[in-house]
């Protein structure tokens, strides 16, 4: 639960996490996002990027896809290696990961 919430910020019951559906390279009309997490009526995009800047639209394409999806709540996650310009940009995503962070949350949770 606490990745979960930590990936998708949304705030996720251990239940809840029980019940999550986690699908890669998911294809849609508006592109194939990396990660796509189910939770319930929530849903997260999530794009990883390493060394490569999110594509021209390619975020924004994702977020129409996650207005028009069957869902009471949404989120378009950005989680990359380094930071990228697309952290300057505020309405990219609704937020932005580091690899590092999330390793860090990660080993927390486990102590």
């Amino acid at each position: 639960a606490e990745l979960l919430t930590a990936l998708t910020g949304f705030s996720v019951s251990e239940g809840d996490a029980l019940n999550a559906s986690v699908s890669t390279q998911r294809w849609t009309p508006n592109g194939t996002p990396d990660i796509a997490i189910r939770i319930g009526r929530l849903l997260a995009f999530v794009e990883v990027k390493d060394e490569a800047e999110p594509g021209v639209g390619q975020l924004e394409k994702y977020r129409e896809e996650l207005d028009s999806a069957d869902a009471d709540e949404v989120r378009l996650v950005l989680l990359s290696r380094h930071r990228t310009a697309a952290y300057d940009q505020p309405d990219c995503c609704d937020s932005r990961i580091r690899w590092s962070d999330l390793g860090r949350q990660l080993r927390e949770s486990l102590e």
